[in-house]
């Protein structure tokens, strides 16, 4: 195959997963209307992960005008609005673990990565590297139920924070134990 091959970047010619990693350069000059397709068609062509390359808002003026990178741009986002973009495309930030973004970092700044330039930060380097997000299980049922139950029998996990979930075992403590009340 060629490089710099031209195509609809939301209709891309290629098989699933045909690249271990796409190093992502027309987004940002994609049609407003395109760009969640061809996000898609990203993540279906990619085994491994998509470095995002277009132009966003978070670039210093000197590297945009330096590159003369709003030359045909359709879409201007900031890191993080591309970066829900990609979630919702079912990617994942590759970068997330501090350990591996310190190791990324490093390689970047030995790469020339500082203020000024693409990379500013570790932060820019983590909203610009995406891996295809693990796949949910699917749940699985024990059992199948004996009969229809009352609400008040069925078990429930809370997912959130400390704080929430402590609330909610207060609560619970208290409604099933009478703890707290008066009698």
């Amino acid at each position: 195959m060629k490089h710099n091959f031209h195509a609809d970047i939301a209709c891309l010619p290629f098989e699933d997963g045909e690249f271990e990693a796409v190093i992502e350069t027309g987004l940002c000059r994609a049609a407003p209307n395109d760009v969640e397709k061809a996000i898609a068609e990203l993540r279906r062509v990619t085994r491994r992960g998509v470095i995002l390359g277009s132009v966003t808002t978070d670039l210093s003026i000197d590297v945009i005008e330096r590159f003369n990178l709003l030359e045909d741009t359709s879409l201007l986002c900031s890191r993080w609005d591309w970066s829900e973009k990609f979630y919702a495309a079912g990617f994942a930030h590759a970068l997330f673990n501090p350990e591996r973004l310190g190791e990324a970092w490093e390689r970047a700044e030995t790469s020339g990565a500082s203020l000024g330039q693409w990379y500013e930060d570790p932060e820019s380097l983590l909203y610009c590297v995406y891996e295809p997000a693990p796949q949910p299980s699917s749940p699985r049922i024990a059992e199948p139920p004996a009969k229809e139950s009352p609400a008040d029998d069925l078990e429930l996990v809370v997912i959130g924070s400390p704080r929430l979930c402590s609330a909610y075992r207060r609560k619970q403590l208290r409604r099933y134990h009478h703890v707290g009340r008066s009698s």
